[in-house]
């Protein structure tokens, strides 16, 4: 997709405006800010990161997770302010590209420090050379806005949906939880029914002893009550 010039202009403006508000942040931590720096990062090229199957903690087979990960777009580390972004950033980086499908490696890796940043491309090897990554520019949060920068996003635009199949792994996890949950929600079912056999056993026990008791009272009134009323009435004839 090419942009057309209102729409370049209008990156670079939400650019800036991202530039200057994480500029003017204090004490930013990576374990707290990273998720929302990256998601109004995203912002600046109008994309939702929902929407988009942009994942935050994509976990890997190994049990190790990429901060930032859009499948067969780019793939990003977030390292804290103070962090400088060396070598070994770069490396760790890479170990999570090679763990991932081959379906699913993206083209791109971002690292970043909140101040700023580093992007690298996945360049394809020559001859008896191996594909390799090339740094295609450093730069600060203050030179994203500037055209030369802002463009090496661009591609974004361009992405396609891509639909992650689950690795056998992660299938038997979900298998486990499904499993788990299944019994969890039978133990709840079977306690319940008890509550309800144990309640209809109460509400039979209760009506059988008071059908009892009626009928106790009814014998007692009409064998006793009767004999005992006439003994009143003679009496009564008897003191007149």
């Amino acid at each position: 997709m090419v942009f057309s010039s209102y729409q370049r202009r209008m990156i670079r403006q939400r650019a800036r405006r991202f530039a200057d508000q994480w500029n003017g942040k204090q004490k930013l931590k990576e374990s707290e800010d990273s998720e929302i720096f990256i998601d109004e990062f995203f912002g600046i090229f109008d994309i939702d990161c929902y929407a988009s199957n942009i994942i935050f903690e994509y976990r890997l087979s190994s049990g190790r997770r990429i901060d930032v990960f859009w499948p067969g777009v780019i793939l990003i580390e977030n390292k804290g302010p103070d962090s400088s972004l060396s070598e070994t950033c770069r490396q760790q980086a890479v170990s999570y590209y090679e763990e991932l499908e081959d379906y699913l490696r993206p083209k791109y890796i971002l690292i970043n420090n909140f101040h700023y940043f580093k992007i690298f491309s996945s360049r394809e090897g020559r001859g008896n050379k191996a594909d390799y990554w090339e740094m295609e520019r450093s730069f600060s949060l203050n030179e994203l806005p500037s055209n030369r920068n802002i463009s090496l996003f661009y591609h974004f635009s361009t992405h396609r949906y891509v639909k992650i199949t689950e690795t056998r792994e992660q299938s038997d996890e979900k298998s486990l939880e499904s499993l788990t949950k299944y019994a969890i929600k039978n133990e709840v079912k079977e306690s319940m029914q008890k509550i309800k056999y144990d309640t209809l056993k109460l509400g039979v026990v209760s009506s059988i002893f008071f059908t009892l008791g009626f009928t106790l009272g009814y014998l007692i009134s009409n064998q006793i009550g009767a004999p005992l009323e006439r003994v009143v009435e003679g009496s009564a004839r008897e003191t007149r």
